[in-house]
């Protein structure tokens, strides 16, 4: 199907849209994807991932990024990869509900995590190689149409 007649037919109206589009092919199922100050209070994140308490993954996404830079497209496709990897290992939690501050984690706790990182890194990391072309001006849109073809 060509992207005149995706636009029509799954209406189509921004490229937010398209991204949720995206989102559900690459990972296989229902999540929600949100421009939201992910929860956690540090400057560097700029996404996260939780599972709310239907069990949906959802995927924060800091609403002081932009569309239009490759990192932005790496952010995006790390969350993701959270979802397919982790989702069914992660605790269900209020998704809304912003804490206080986090608890300490244990050291088997840190491994877990940084485990994870390297994970969702790799799977995004084959994404990014198919979907940008290395010799072509970067297009953040164009990107996400091919991952529709991945």
């Amino acid at each position: 199907m060509d992207k005149i007649a995706l636009v029509e037919r799954y209406n189509l109206r921004s490229v937010f849209d398209l991204m949720k589009m995206v989102a559900c092919h690459l990972t296989g199922r229902e999540l929600r994807l949100r421009v939201r100050a992910p929860l956690e209070d540090d400057k560097y994140i700029r996404g996260t991932t939780r599972v709310a308490l239907d069990g949906v993954p959802v995927v924060d996404l800091d609403p002081n990024w932009s569309t239009g830079g490759e990192q932005e497209l790496r952010t995006y496709l790390h969350e993701l990869a959270h979802v397919v990897l982790h989702s069914e290992k992660t605790k269900r939690s209020n998704v809304d509900q912003r804490e206080r501050s986090l608890p300490a984690k244990t050291p088997e706790e840190k491994a877990v995590t940084s485990s994870w990182e390297r994970e969702a890194e790799a799977w995004s990391e084959k994404r990014m190689k198919f979907a940008v072309d290395p010799d072509q001006v970067f297009d953040f849109e164009s990107a996400l149409w091919k991952l529709l073809t991945y």
